[in-house]
């Protein structure tokens, strides 16, 4: 289990890299040593006063001594966030949660994102790639100004918008079918994937029918990101314990192990 700080991390940049989408770099060397692929922390967005609770934001990539995380400036909280500069500092709390499962043996990684789903999946494709995988990433969203990760010349990149601005014209997950029946059979994949929950029930049934182990991370508010609120519960099929909490029994889930996947 990694160890868990509390700290003023220091802010590197902040930058908008796609329509109302940031990308906040904090300076946290411990978060950075610590973090697991899949792992989470939770921000105190204004110390001063409201809102009151923190927000949990995925550690999409780490440099050195540098953790990143993306997020959309859509509320009180992360509108806050927008306004951070350098020179200013975050309480961030972290990392938090369960990881990745990244010993897949000779399996290929598909990566499947929708709209900011795929920042908790970025670390992971650094990891893979970091030891001579080559990962093949599903990107989803509304339309071209939605997507902020557009290049990457170490794994293989499909780029989907539900209205054909860019890459191929449709779902995620007419997408990830379409190049699923056009694999060799016998080919052997791992699956993860996070967004909208419908888009991840789907993903589920496409994994189920090829038999392709999934592994989902779950998004849910988390105003302590340590279990002692209990507002993030999740169900789950028996033996498992019918409900789980997202930040300390997760974010990672085995898909096939969540209701909500049926």
């Amino acid at each position: 289990m990694s160890k868990i700080f509390l700290t003023d991390a220091p802010v590197v940049s902040n930058e908008e890299v796609a329509n109302r989408i940031y990308r906040l770099k904090l300076r946290a060397p411990e978060f950075a040593s610590e973090n697991r692929p899949g792992q989470f922390i939770n921000i105190l967005t204004n110390p001063d006063g409201a809102p009151l609770w923190r927000r949990p934001f995925s550690i999409a990539r780490i440099s050195i001594d540098i953790i990143e995380i993306i997020y959309k400036a859509i509320g009180i909280g992360t509108n806050q966030m927008a306004g951070l500069q350098s020179g200013d500092a975050a309480n961030i709390i972290g990392p938090l949660g369960n990881s990745f499962t990244v010993d897949i043996g000779e399996r290929t990684p598909l990566l499947i994102g929708g709209g900011l789903g795929f920042a908790p999946l970025v670390v992971l494709r650094d990891y893979f790639v970091s030891r001579t995988k080559r990962p093949v990433l599903f990107i989803g969203a509304l339309n071209a100004d939605e997507h902020y990760y557009t290049d990457d010349p170490d794994a293989d990149l499909n780029l989907s918008t539900d209205d054909g601005s860019l890459g191929f014209h449709g779902l995620v997950t007419e997408q990830l079918e379409q190049y699923l029946d056009e694999q060799e059979a016998g080919t052997e994949f791992m699956a993860y994937s996070c967004g909208p929950e419908p888009m991840m029930k789907a993903i589920a049934h496409i994994c189920r029918d090829r038999e392709i182990p999934l592994e989902l991370s779950i998004e849910r508010e988390m105003a302590c990101g340590i279990g002692l609120c209990q507002g993030c519960s999740i169900e789950q099929h028996l033996p498992q314990k019918k409900f789980a909490l997202v930040c300390k029994d997760g974010p990672i889930f085995n898909a096939m192990h969540l209701t909500f996947t049926d």
